[in-house]
Formats: structure tokens, sequence, C-alpha cells
């Protein structure tokens, strides 16, 4: 037993050390060889799936071939020597460099035969293609008659960034939709103005034309009071009454007080009419742009995409009369950044490399390497429960081992941050000091493997808690097996929704890879005193009981992460890693050695690594990649933090009322032969004094030797 702790103490800490350093890395790395944020989230969602491999091969062969544990051996230091080969080729994988995007000028054209969006041709010749018809939204402001001669071509100013300063800007900074009242304004045929009470919609039937705008003409009413009274209200709020810009206010555009700009679409068999006055706040509509209709052969520099919907604007009968080519000019509004933007694609971008040849050769040896570390940890695992196997006392040592791995996490994940991004002093971080680091750490854990050769990793002739125990146990605990694999699922998808994308949302706070090393060490430092004891600790709590009180953790996890803005407050959040990944895996793999037989005890551990870093990974950056995909707010990832509170409420809810209510009562062990309770414990009772967690396994009909468990 001392040689064991001697060499499977290093071993742990080395692989430890190896992966706390790799693992939170990688989602920056992915950025910083261009992928982009949906490329990196589809990566993080197949090479987990990818990864099952490692483990489904190497179980059934170190069970098979393990008898004397040199195969063990052998098969982790390989894995460990192609981690290191495998990741450090990500450093030769050609990047992107995707420059800041132009945004080209836009505006929104209608006029009586149909409406238009117009774009600024990017230093490509043909304007962009989308692959399907895009639907979404365009907020519409400013509109105003143009009668230029240059009718093809809208007279807007160029984009500005939204994040510019538009105090000078006379519109309001509030837009509504079609469905908000009041948001547009109609005509009062009593009056004749424009600018009257706030109303909805103006509707009109098919055959709508320009009567009322002869009318307006032969009555002479634009002579009367009602136009001086236009006139006045419209003084303080039209900004084309006070300024002499040529842009904004051209001299050939009627004065939006005589006849205001009407957008009008079809609804059903009628008409729809919205009307654009001085102080109408905008427009918000729904729109389906088709392909452009002039790719190369249009104006030299506007795109022209038409809208699938039925939109015409009513151009005033005096324009027409007077031979104009007139239409109706609207800015939109953000057309870029805005939620649901049909334009957000069409941005003028300039990439220097091969994004294809980027993404599909990271997601091949990203996939390829994930493989050997879940298959390592298999391994590991595996040694470890091995070399640490009760002895006569009752427990081993395995939280001791656990615990002396956990320091590798305190020590080396902070050192490559620091490494990567204080020492340098470049921007962006060295990430290869990070992956050489890693490499270096799988190798001195090849050594110690190789080395170890007094390490006992293959099974004893008999495991006490697995005295007399037949095949029929995987019939009989099969059951609960798939129960504990669900639940490490489960577990597996809350860690990697929020571990994952972590790495980012501290860069959106300011944070730095300093600090995502530190969060690993936070997690690990408060780890060490509960894995030291570990094995006391499950067997006072139970493992359903401890599987619980991780998901409650994660309800804590996720609230605290959601309302935090500042990045030294994630360190407070991450410090219950302890109880929601440590104390946890431990967990699972001490459940697993006590539901599997003696001679499948690494197709245990296997179970236990595909469910929760192989299948719940995947699960959970899909469910982390699409509830942010939907999220409206500047940092996407609050969203999925917030989900996930409310996911992990309900499950830790639903578990305990199961487990408690249902399973427990069950579970409890039958009476013995004549009506005597079989004993659980050296003392009788449990350690606690109250109740048996769980079920009495594995006691060989009543002949235990040695210690008793209760797992």
């Amino acid at each position: 037993m001392p040689g064991s702790i001697l060499f499977s103490s290093p071993l742990l800490e080395n692989a430890s050390a190896g992966l706390g350093c790799l693992l939170p890395f990688l989602p920056l790395h992915m950025l910083h060889v261009g992928l982009t944020s949906y490329e990196a989230r589809v990566i993080s969602c197949v090479a987990p799936l990818v990864a099952i491999l490692g483990p489904l091969v190497v179980s059934p062969l170190a069970d098979r071939l393990g008898g004397s544990g040199r195969p063990i051996r052998t098969m982790l230091a390989l894995c460990m020597v192609l981690s290191a080969v495998c990741y450090c080729l990500l450093m030769s994988i050609p990047t992107v460099r995707r420059i800041q995007p132009r945004l080209p000028s836009v505006s929104f054209t209608c006029d009586p035969q149909g409406a238009f969006v117009l774009q600024e041709r990017c230093m490509e010749p043909q304007c962009y293609q989308w692959t399907q018809e895009m639907v979404g939204s365009l907020q519409l402001n400013k509109c105003r008659y143009d009668c230029s001669s240059a009718a093809s071509q809208p007279r807007t100013q160029p984009h500005q960034d939204e994040d510019k300063d538009d105090s000078n800007d006379t519109s309001p900074s509030f837009v509504t939709t079609m469905d908000t009242p009041g948001y547009s304004h109609s005509w009062d045929d009593t009056e004749g103005s424009a600018g009257g009470d706030a109303g909805g919609p103006i509707e009109v039937d098919d055959d709508y034309t320009n009567t009322r705008d002869q009318e307006m003409a032969s009555s002479g009413d634009d002579t009367g009071g009602g136009l001086k009274r236009r006139r006045r209200d419209t003084q303080l709020q039209d900004p084309c009454l006070n300024t002499s810009d040529p842009v904004l206010c051209p001299s050939d555009i009627a004065p939006p007080e005589i006849n205001p700009p009407h957008l009008c679409f079809k609804v059903s068999d009628h008409v729809m009419c919205n009307v654009f006055t001085a102080d109408t706040p905008g427009l918000t509509i729904n729109a389906s742009l088709s392909q452009t209709d002039n790719l190369e052969d249009g104006p030299e520099d506007w795109c022209r995409y038409p809208l699938s919907e039925d939109f015409l604007c009513h151009i005033p009968a005096n324009l027409v009369a007077a031979g104009n080519s007139c239409r109706v000019v609207c800015d939109i509004k953000d057309p870029y950044n805005a939620t649901r933007s049909v334009l957000a694609q069409s941005q003028c971008r300039q990439v220097e490399g091969d994004p294809d040849l980027t993404f599909w050769s990271y997601l091949l040896v990203r996939s390829v390497a994930d493989i050997f570390p879940t298959a390592a940890l298999t391994l590991v695992s595996t040694a470890t429960v091995i070399a640490t196997r009760e002895t006569s006392a009752g427990h081993g040592d395995i939280g001791h081992e656990l615990a002396w791995g956990c320091l590798g996490l305190v020590v080396f994940p902070p050192l490559a941050g620091f490494l990567a991004s204080e020492v340098t002093g470049q921007s962006p971080p060295v990430y290869y000091i990070v992956f050489s680091l890693f490499a270096v750490l799988m190798v001195l854990g090849t050594l110690v493997t190789v080395v170890a050769t007094g390490m006992p990793v293959s099974p004893p002739d008999w495991w006490w808690h697995a005295r007399g125990m037949p095949m029929t146990a995987l019939r009989r605990y099969g059951a609960e097996i798939g129960a504990v694999a669900l639940v490490l699922v489960l577990m597996g998808a809350f860690w990697s929704a929020l571990d994952s994308f972590l790495p980012w949302h501290l860069l959106e706070l300011k944070g730095s890879e300093l600090m995502i090393g530190v969060t690993l060490a936070v997690g690990a430092l408060p780890a060490i005193p509960f894995l030291w004891w570990s094995e006391k600790v499950v067997d006072y709590c139970g493992h359903s009981n401890l599987l619980i009180t991780a998901f409650t953790f994660y309800i804590i996890r996720y609230t605290g992460l959601s309302f935090i803005t500042e990045p030294w407050w994630t360190l407070v959040c991450e410090s219950f890693e302890v109880f929601t990944l440590s104390l946890m895996w431990v967990t699972a793999i001490l459940y697993m050695r006590h539901l599997v037989p003696r001679h499948l005890t690494t197709t245990g551990q296997g179970i236990a690594v595909i469910a929760h870093f192989c299948i719940g990974r995947s699960l959970g950056a899909l469910i982390g990649a699409v509830i942010s995909s939907y999220s409206a707010e500047e940092h996407s990832l609050v969203m999925v933090y917030r989900v996930g509170a409310v996911v992990a409420a309900i499950v830790a809810s639903v578990y305990f009322t199961v487990y408690h209510c249902c399973l427990k009562p069950r579970c409890l062990a039958p009476a013995g032969p004549g009506g005597m309770t079989p004993q659980t414990g050296a003392q009788g009772p449990t350690s606690n004094g109250t109740y048996t967690p769980l079920r009495v396994y594995h006691n060989g009909g009543g002949q235990q030797k040695g210690g008793q468990f209760r797992y």
C-alpha cells in the first residue's frame, strides 16, 4: 500500500494538473485561431461524442488483459503520450484573421410598385447572397420623400456605429411596433391636418389612390388656419423646419407637414397604411428579403433586395404631376446589430485565410485528441480504485490519493494563465505556452506510469466487498447502474453548460487568462480536505444525498453567475465546485466500484466517464449554445445561467422527492432469517445513527470478512 501511494499520487497530480492547464483555455484558443462562436460551439458539442471511443475501447481491454496490471500501465502511458501529441497539433491549425467588418450604408425605399432595401456594395463585385429567404425585422425611422434624379440610389448618411454618440439626433430614442397603439398618425378628415391626435394605422380599400391629395390641392386647404396650426406645431418637432442639412432635408423633398409619407401593406383583403409625421417615433416591420435582383448589372454602388411582402408607398399627386421620379426613403435603425435583424449576415467582411479549412481541421484534430484524455481518465480511476482497495480495517486511501491530485489543479492552471498573458505581455495571449505545459505534465505522468512497476493496478484475488458476487449481479443491479449513469449525464450537462463557455463570459467581464486559471484553483483548494476524508463523508451521507447536494449547489452557482458583473466575484461561485464536481465525482467512482463485479472494474469506471465527461458534456454544450443563441442580453451567457438555475432547482427537487419518498423506503434491507435485520456495520446502527442512506450491497450472504460497507 505505501508503494501504491508513492506512485499513484504523482500520477494523479500530473494528470489533473495537465487537464487543468488545458481545458479552460480551449474555448479561448478556438476564437484565437479565427473560429466563430458558432463554429466553436459546434466543436464543443461534437468532440465529446467522439471521445466516447476512448473508454469504449480501453475498458473491455483493461478488464480482459488486466490480470497482471502491465496492460493497464501500458495503455495509460500510451494515452497520455497521444494526448500530448494530439493537443499540440492544434497549434499547427491554420489561423483565420477576420478583420473588423465594415458596416455598409443601408436604407429602406418604397414606391407604389413595391419596397426594397438598398445596401452599399462591399469590395466584392457581387452582392451578398443568402442561402435562403431571410426573415426578420427592420426598424424604420426618419421616413421622407426623395425626388432626386438618381432615384436608384438612396440619399442617406453613411451607417453610424451604434456606440457613437447620437445626442444631436432629434428622433425619439425608443422604437414601437405595428401592434403598439399610437405609434403612427392618421389624417383628420374634419380638419385636414396631419399632426393631430395619435391613432392607429389607416385602413383603406384596395383601390387606394391619390384622391385625397387632389382634393387638398383643389380646395386650397393648405392656406387656411389648419396649415398655419400645423406649421406652428411641427416647428417644435420637425427637424426639417429648423435645419438646412442637405442630407437630412434636401430641397426636393416635400414638406412632411403637408402630406407625410405613407407606408402601406396588404393585410388579408384590405390595405393598412402607416403615416410618418414629425413626431412618429418609428416603426418595426417584419420583412422577408429576397435575393438581390441586381447581382452585377444594377447600380454600381448599391445592391437592391426586394421585400417579399406586399409593401407600397403613396406618392402625393403634386409630386407625380411634376414629372418627378419620387419615392419614400427611410433610415434603418441599427441594421446589423438589432435583434432578429435580417441584415446581420450581410456585413462587409474581410477574411484572411481559409475558414472552412480551419474549422474542419480543428474539428478533426480536437475530436481525435479528446479520445485520449477520457480513456486516460478511465484508466486512472481504475488504477486508483484498485491501488486503494479496502484493507481488513474496512477502508482504503482513495480520498488521500484524490486530495494529492487536487494539488495539481491548485498550482498549474493559474501558472498557465500567468505565463500565457502576464509574463509574455502579448495580446492576444500566447497559447503555445499552455499546450507546452500540458505536454510536459503528460510526459511526466507517462514516466511515473512506466517507472511505477510496483503500483498494484491489477485486481486482487478477492475484494472484501465482492466476495461470492456472481455475474448475475449485473442483471440485479443493471437498473441502478443505468439510473446512476442518467444522473451523471445530467451532472455533466450542468457542468458543461457552465464551464464550457465560462472563459468567454469572464473575458466579457474584462477578466484575464490569469483569472481563468485562478477559478480552477479556487474550486480545487477547498476540495482537498473534503477529498481527504471523502470515504467517510460518502459513508456517512450516502451517495444519493451527495448527488442531490451537487444539484443544489448548481442552483447557487448558476444563480450567482447570472447576477455577477465584476469578474472577481466569480471566484465565490467557483468555490462551490467542491460539491458540484470533486465530491460528486468521488461519489460516482465509489458508487460504480460497488455496483459492478470486480473483474469489470474498468468497465464501471468507463460508464461513469462516458456519462459525465462525454454524453453530459456534449449535451450541456448543445443546450448552452441553443439558449445563448436566442438571448437578447448583452452577455448572452446570462440567459444560460438563469435557465440553468431553474432547471437545476427542478432536477434537485424531483431527485430528492423520488429518492426519499419512493426509492429509499423500498431499498431498506429486508429482514433476515428468524426476523433479524442484518447488520449494516460493525456496531449495528448506521454511522450517523438515523438511517441507512443506501442499500447494503455485496455482503456475501452474511459471511462478511473484515470491514462492512454501506454502498
